[in-house]
This record gives C-alpha cells, structure tokens and sequence, in this order.
C-alpha cells in the first residue's frame, strides 16, 4: 500500500495498535518499505515509492484489480486504517450484511467485508481480473495450486484460489 512516508505510517501502526513484522527498510530504487500487521493480525505492506505510484486506473485483464480485507472487527479495522493510512471510511449496509469501504483521492481502494469463516485469522485477499475464469482455474491445479470456492450458478462470476505457497486471493 503506497504511503507519503514509511516512518510516519509505522509510527501511526504502532500507535493503532498494529504490529511491526519487518522494517522499516529499503527495496534499494524502489523506496523504503515496512511489512506490518493490523490489530486482528491481517498483514500488509506499506511502501513509498521512490520514482511516485502509477496513476490511477481500472485494472484490464489481465491485471490486479482490488484487494478486500476479510475480518471479524469491520469498525475496528476501518478506525485502524483510518489512522495509519489516512484513508476515508464509510459503512454500506448493516448488520452482518455491513461492509466498509476504504478510499483515497476519492477513489475507492478497498474494501472491508465479514471473515465468513470460523476460526480463520484476519488477512487481505487481492482480486485478480481474468479474460478466461474457466481456463484460469484449470491452469491453478496444473501447478499444485487449491480451487477454495467455484464459481456459482447464478451471479457475478468469481473463484476463491491459493497458490502452491498457500496465498490466498480472488
């Protein structure tokens, strides 16, 4: 997550009650980084870069296109991020239909949705765009990879899939 200053970013992690796993520290011409976790233990990585971010655009596929945080502390965590990266925070919903959506410039840049597991620890699931779902899924099991969750009958079309290493995304 691109952050105007690593220092000032851990500093407010720490003050949030996150934890510092690794750094600060420098991915040499990239900028300085720091590895870090929230208060429900959903890790992260905060990182300013040297040469400025990207501008803003919709991901085309293939491409990464979102990242959602699933955990049991939507307020919480939005209250987290809030402080540590400065972004604005609204509720959409209520109840356990609640989610929270994170932005900056105005721009949506992520959401905050219900863990919809039991006993499964707080963490950040990225949402990959694919021209092909079916296709993409079949090549996830040719290299040892796990289909979590197929696509459904009805609605909009995603599969939930981990890598050979266990990381996890959408």
């Amino acid at each position: 997550i691109s952050v105007p200053d690593v220092a000032q970013a851990v500093a407010a992690a720490k003050k949030a009650g996150g934890r510092i796993l690794e750094g600060p520290g420098s991915l040499g011409a990239r900028g300085p980084y720091a590895a870090v976790a929230d208060p429900r233990g959903a890790q992260f990585v905060v990182v300013s870069a040297a040469g400025g971010d990207p501008r803003d655009a919709d991901a085309p596929p293939p491409g990464w296109m979102w990242a959602e945080l699933w955990t049991d502390d939507l307020k919480g965590s939005a209250t987290f991020y809030k402080a540590v990266l400065g972004y604005e925070a609204w509720q959409i919903g209520a109840g356990k239909q609640a989610t929270w959506i994170l932005s900056s410039g105005g721009r949506p840049r992520a959401r905050a949705a219900r863990m919809p597991f039991q006993n499964v620890p707080a963490q950040w699931l990225p949402y990959v765009v694919v021209k092909d779902l079916n296709g993409a899924l079949g090549r996830v099991t040719e290299i040892n990879g796990h289909v979590l969750r197929k696509p459904g009958e009805k609605g909009p079309q995603f599969a939930v899939i981990s890598d050979p290493g266990g990381a996890t995304f959408i």
